[in-house]
């Protein structure tokens, strides 16, 4: 099994498990992890848990005209890809922001980047907190060429203009789920980075159905064959 390929298993694995947690319970791992990282990381991360929790944690009842419960809620989309390509001043920032979002809209994160710094700061910090193991999965930068070849469900971009028009093309000429690809280029005003529903560029929704009746919704609903009909 090539490197890439158990780079990819592990990290759909570690997916798998935490998809299925509660937004309360993410948020536990995710602030054990804020509190190791520091600087701009820190910065980043803290500030979109506080705006992935408005937007992602409720569930919102909708109507049920038979009688039965609709919830509507969000949930991961599988395994993201988060490349760094920049050793700009804000690239902590850029690169804390993204990563903070994948994991609380409830994926997992494969880092291809090449900034020691980058990789060790998020490596030491990982090891410190209580965090699950493989969420986030670390390799180069040139990689991300390879990881395409996967079943990738996210993916970010941090760096510069130019490289973000070869990923759209690569990222389009792949086979199976659409992948839309969110950057952040502008690293001197940081627009993605600073958005408090960035979140939802990584969630997909869902709707779950309860039949809260013994036949499954009002009755008065499915009369068939009454003097009205």
């Amino acid at each position: 099994m090539s490197d890439i390929q158990t780079c990819f298993s592990r990290s759909y694995s570690a997916w798998e498990k935490w998809n299925l947690l509660a937004y309360d319970d993410k948020s536990e791992y995710l602030l054990s992890l804020e509190g190791k990282l520091s600087n701009g990381f820190q910065e980043a991360f803290q500030y979109q848990l506080v705006c992935s929790k408005q937007v992602v944690s409720p569930i919102y009842n909708l109507n049920g005209p038979t009688g039965e419960t609709n919830e509507l809620y969000t949930a991961g989309r599988g395994v993201g890809v988060l490349v760094v390509d920049t050793q700009h001043n804000n690239v902590e920032l850029a690169a804390g922001a993204m990563l903070a979002a994948m994991l609380a809209a409830g994926n997992s994160v494969i880092v291809c980047c090449d900034t020691e710094s980058v990789i060790e700061h998020l490596k030491q910090a990982i090891s410190k907190a209580n965090f699950p193991t493989n969420l986030v999965q670390f390799t180069s930068l040139d990689a991300h060429l390879s990881v395409l070849d996967k079943d990738i469900r996210n993916f970010a971009f941090v760096g510069s203009e130019q490289a973000v028009v070869e990923l759209n093309k690569a990222l389009a000429l792949r086979s199976g789920a659409i992948t839309a690809l969110v950057s952040e280029t502008d690293l001197d005003e940081l627009p993605q980075s600073q958005d408090p529903k960035l979140v939802l560029r990584f969630i997909t929704e869902r709707t779950r159905t309860i039949n809260v009746t013994a036949v499954g919704g009002n009755a008065t609903l499915l009369e068939l064959g009454s003097d009205g009909h």
